[in-house]
């Protein structure tokens, strides 16, 4: 159940453009998923995601999550999911900069060089990008990924 929530939260704010997130919506996504923290792995449903071509299933929340772009670890951390997130892409200009409530929990999710050695090394449960991130050229297609048995979505 939180998976899908986090699925559909993401799919949700990450069709919003840009700057249209006020700090007031911040703040009580963030206050809300505070109690969804305390759900005991006990209380995990399996959760069947479907998009496109692509299904993927959890049976268990991921722990530690890639996010291949600003905007997915911008929705991580304005749902209250920042302690997720093992590493995000280091930017790509100095206008790749998350927004300014958020800065401060940024600082300390570490930066990762877009490669797929590190999106290997890094171990992770999930990879959350744009369908761009995943080619063998940036962080590895998803086929290369799944063969390493990491999840990856667009």
């Amino acid at each position: 159940m939180i998976a899908l929530t986090i699925a559909l939260a993401l799919l949700t704010v990450g069709c919003s453009p840009a700057g249209t997130v006020s700090k007031n919506t911040v703040e009580s996504v963030s206050a809300e998923t505070v109690s969804q923290k305390e759900v005991k792995a006990d209380d995990y449903e399996e959760v069947v995601i479907q998009n496109g071509d692509r299904t993927i299933t959890f049976s268990s929340m991921p722990q530690k999550v890639l996010c291949c772009n600003l905007y997915s670890a911008e929705n991580m951390v304005m749902l209250g999911l920042e302690d997720y997130i093992a590493g995000k892409n280091v930017p790509a200009s100095k206008a790749e900069a998350p927004l300014p409530e958020l800065a401060e929990k940024f600082s300390s999710i570490p930066e990762v060089e877009v490669s797929h050695e590190n999106a290997v090394a890094l171990d992770t449960d999930l990879i959350i990008g744009q369908i761009s991130a995943f080619q063998e050229s940036k962080w590895g297609s998803y086929e290369c990924l799944t063969a390493k048995a990491l999840t990856a979505t667009p």
